[in-house]
């Protein structure tokens, strides 16, 4: 019941050092309190052995017979193993999108990401019939028309839907919509953030010049 309290509220694993001689130090009258042993490394094996095999089989049994969609994106680390994240989403009572697998990809070809997903499927019995939509960047190795992950996917499943990232659109509208304000954003963030960055606390006031309609047209930084 701990570890898995642990798991359902993304405590860090330290806290059940602390808790273990927490219990025995306040409930001193509990003979259970005063025997309670479920510090960090029992914990974390808990989590990894038994809850987490189980909470995986839910999700499976799922995704064998219920529509998804699936979401992916590789890691940017350039000094480790890159690891690319596989999430689905899926309704069985509510919208929910839970964690499948995370396998190592250091090679991103399309090729070798594709192999990946279809290692996860075949290993869990997954029909790729069940899958409605694909999410990852919008790069050409995932998206493209030609010899990507999304012409792969469609070989195994045709009627699949293509989302891209919606984020990364959202994001390249913004920064159309920023080129086209007086105010230079970016400069704005970057000076406000130096402005508090060496000092706890320090007094800020911020004047704005003019208005017109939502832009603002002036704004300055008075340093006390």
């Amino acid at each position: 019941m701990w570890s898995n309290f642990i798991a359902q509220h993304n405590i860090s694993f330290l806290l059940a050092d602390c808790f273990t001689k927490l219990c025995k130090a306040m409930l001193t009258d509990s003979k259970i309190a005063t025997k309670f042993a479920c510090s960090r490394t029992k914990t974390t094996q808990i989590i990894k052995k038994s809850l987490a095999p189980s909470l995986h089989q839910d999700v499976v049994r799922d995704l064998q017979t219920k529509p998804f969609s699936m979401a992916t994106d590789v890691s940017n680390d350039c000094n480790c193993d890159k690891s690319l994240t596989i999430l689905v989403c899926y309704f069985p009572d509510q919208a929910t999108t839970k964690f499948i697998a995370m396998p190592i990809c250091n090679i991103e070809k399309a090729s070798n990401i594709f192999d990946h997903f279809q290692e996860v499927f075949v290993d869990n019995n997954i029909p790729w019939e069940n899958l409605v939509s694909f999410v990852s960047e919008n790069c050409s190795v995932t998206t493209s028309r030609h010899n990507s992950v999304v012409t792969r996917i469609k070989e195994k499943c045709p009627a699949v839907f293509d989302f891209g990232c919606v984020c990364h659109l959202a994001n390249l509208c913004t920064v159309a919509g920023v080129k086209a304000l007086a105010l230079p954003v970016e400069d704005l963030l970057v000076k406000g953030y130096f402005h508090f960055f060496h000092r706890s606390v320090r007094n800020f006031n911020t004047v704005v010049v003019s208005f017109q309609g939502p832009v603002v047209c002036g704004l300055a930084f008075l340093n006390p």
